[in-house]
């Protein structure tokens, strides 16, 4: 589907009628996702035997054949006891980038050096990008946690003098929502690598073997499929919604839009029935 023809999936969250699915972000080059389309249901993850559908967020082991990325610098994800793993967005980014992305809490973290590292986190404080040093990154920290509990976390001793980092706006593609008093803007945990990582190209902070302008696109290759997933999953239900009406005979003038929709969905892409890593649901990271 091409964005100026996708509707307005306003009630696809039942606690949040207003809220409407954002867009995929535009331009993403990501490798083929045919092997997550052709996954049948759950399966069970090879270490720990458990069931999962696409990757275990446990093991950070894939269930099926994904493209590697490389990253310039080691990136130290730092989660919360209190999160659910499987709602923990990072751990694609650890399964895409082995050995360089690390989830872990601050009582755990590897050796580094504090002049060569950055934590992404904005205050007054934080440096904009320009004002971050060519290849002066050797490891950056990003907390995934709610904001109230993140307040508290970057106040660890561990990253205590660690240069703060922040980035522009970006607007989130994220199928689960903030809640309210959280800008819109705010992103999930990998859209926060993947727009930091894009930034530090833009800005020419980077080696050359960086320096292309798609070479951290498939550190979205699960989240752009998810979101088509969901995307399915949210026409189902405007499609159902709006076809009601017309079936008790309430409304006739809208069948045309109707039918609209009925060609959308078949060329959406197949929707799966099982549960996602990182569903739908209410949200309040940065």
């Amino acid at each position: 589907m091409q964005p100026d023809t996708v509707p307005n999936y306003q009630g696809f969250a039942s606690r949040r009628p207003e809220w409407s699915l954002p867009e995929l972000h535009a331009g993403l080059q990501v490798d083929d996702d045919v092997v997550l389309t052709d996954v049948k249901g759950r399966q069970c993850c090879p270490n720990c035997q458990k069931s999962r559908s696409l990757y275990c967020y446990d093991c950070l082991v894939p269930l099926t054949t994904c493209p590697r990325v490389e990253l310039p610098f080691h990136v130290s994800i730092i989660t919360d006891v209190d999160e659910q793993p499987s709602k923990n967005t990072g751990v694609q980014a650890a399964i895409l980038a082995p050995g360089q992305v690390q989830l872990h809490d601050l009582d755990h973290c590897p050796e580094f050096d504090k002049e060569r590292a950055v934590v992404l986190y904005p205050c007054d404080t934080a440096l904009d990008i320009e004002e971050v040093q060519p290849d002066s990154i050797d490891r950056a920290f990003i907390i995934d946690s709610k904001w109230k509990r993140a307040r508290r976390l970057i106040k660890h001793p561990a990253i205590e003098g660690v240069r703060r980092v922040k980035l522009k706006e970006h607007k989130s593609a994220f199928w689960r929502f903030h809640t309210k008093g959280v800008a819109e803007e705010g992103v999930c945990t990998v859209e926060a690598l993947f727009f930091f990582l894009n930034a530090l190209v833009e800005k020419s902070k980077l080696g050359e073997a960086f320096c292309g302008p798609h070479c951290f696109d498939n550190l979205l290759w699960y989240f752009s499929y998810q979101h088509k997933v969901v995307e399915k999953a949210a026409l189902e239900r405007v499609v159902k919604k709006r076809r009601q009406p017309l079936i008790e005979g309430k409304e006739n003038d809208g069948k045309e839009e109707l039918n609209g929709l009925n060609e959308l969905r078949a060329d959406a892409p197949s929707g799966k029935r099982f549960r996602l890593e990182g569903g739908e649901g209410e949200d309040d990271r940065q």
